[in-house]
């Protein structure tokens, strides 16, 4: 007479367990379908660290190939004797040391480039931010029609910067609207302004492209900034006997600061990257005397087909960007530090 052994499993052939009836004591269960043991086997992606993993992988590999693999390429470019014309592969160039960042550093047309991107970033970011605060001051004191007047006011920043640059390459020719037109006009008398073929006036005119289509970003920022300060806050200044500008310096100017900076910092590293309204105005004209940095970079790298070069300029570039941003943003790191004291 056979005997059942008190824990050996015991098979279902009705499938009472799928029905819900109990087994008898004394028996094991059977082993869960194959189904079970493929979702027991998958489980550990129900886990936050392995989901969480799986979703970045897409984006890690996109990263590498648009990000981190070019900069490496441009890293060794930057260390070799390269040029798209010697007839050599990239990973084939020679290696050249610092010889490419001594003769960037050596080259006074190089310093001249950056001294003058500097300069139209500080002159673009100040213009930019006042007009676009005082926009931003008078459209939050209408109610009526704001609407309009705010999409009226953006666009200019959503034409494409290559047509503006041609319309207003045509606008300051000589005999064009800003010269003919306008101030002939209000000077009452003809005014020959030489808006492209003079250092000073060329400079002037891609400042003013500039300023034109990128004020209403500067604009748009503040209107937000200041929409975002309680109501009460102003009505309490008014009891109290708070002028405009009084409000203006002890509420408004405080609590948008930290907005004001991060502007002003984004908006440089934009302007500092001007290339397409410089190009299409002046092509760095009359001679070098408005060639920007990426005007210079263009020139070293895609017209000259010094690549090298090119790789070891843009590399000063961004450490000296990177140097002016981190002391930019250095005041945000401070107030933190004395709001959590």
């Amino acid at each position: 007479m056979s005997k059942t052994l008190p824990n050996a499993p015991v098979e279902d052939p009705a499938g009472l367990a799928a029905k819900g009836a109990v087994a008898p004591a004394g028996t094991v269960a059977a082993s869960p379908p194959a189904a079970a043991r493929l979702r027991r086997g998958l489980g550990w992606l129900d886990q936050p660290r392995w989901l969480n993993l799986a979703f970045t992988i897409p984006l890690t590999l996109l990263l590498v190939a648009v990000v981190v693999f070019p900069f490496a390429m441009n890293l060794k470019l930057s260390f070799s004797h390269f040029a798209a014309n010697s007839g050599l592969s990239w990973w084939d160039a020679p290696w050249a040391g610092f010889d490419n960042y001594t003769r960037v550093l050596n080259d006074g047309r190089y310093w001249s480039a950056i001294l003058r991107t500097f300069l139209i970033t500080g002159l673009g970011v100040v213009i930019e931010g006042v007009l676009g605060f005082a926009l931003a001051l008078l459209m939050s004191g209408v109610r009526r029609g704001r609407t309009i007047y705010t999409a009226i006011f953006l666009i200019p920043m959503m034409v494409v910067p290559v047509v503006s640059g041609f319309v207003f390459y045509m606008m300051f020719q000589q005999g064009g609207v800003v010269n003919a037109g306008i101030l002939s006009t209000i000077a009452g008398t003809t005014v020959n302004i030489p808006w492209l073929s003079d250092s000073f006036w060329a400079f002037t005119a891609i400042l003013i492209v500039d300023v034109w289509q990128w004020t209403p970003l500067m604009f748009l920022i503040f209107s937000a900034g200041l929409a975002a300060i309680p109501d009460n806050m102003r009505n309490a200044a008014e009891l109290l006997g708070a002028n405009r500008w009084q409000q203006l310096r002890y509420i408004n100017l405080p609590l948008l600061k930290r907005i004001i900076l991060i502007a002003a910092v984004i908006r440089g590293i934009e302007l500092f990257k001007i290339f397409d309204t410089a190009w299409i105005l002046t092509g760095g004209g009359p001679g070098t005397s408005t060639e920007t940095i990426s005007i210079y970079l263009y020139r070293t790298g895609a017209v000259s087909l010094d690549v090298a070069t090119a790789a070891a300029s843009s590399f000063l570039v961004l450490f000296l960007v990177g140097v002016v941003a981190w002391f930019a943003l250095r005041p945000l790191e401070v107030d933190r530090a004395g709001a959590t004291r």
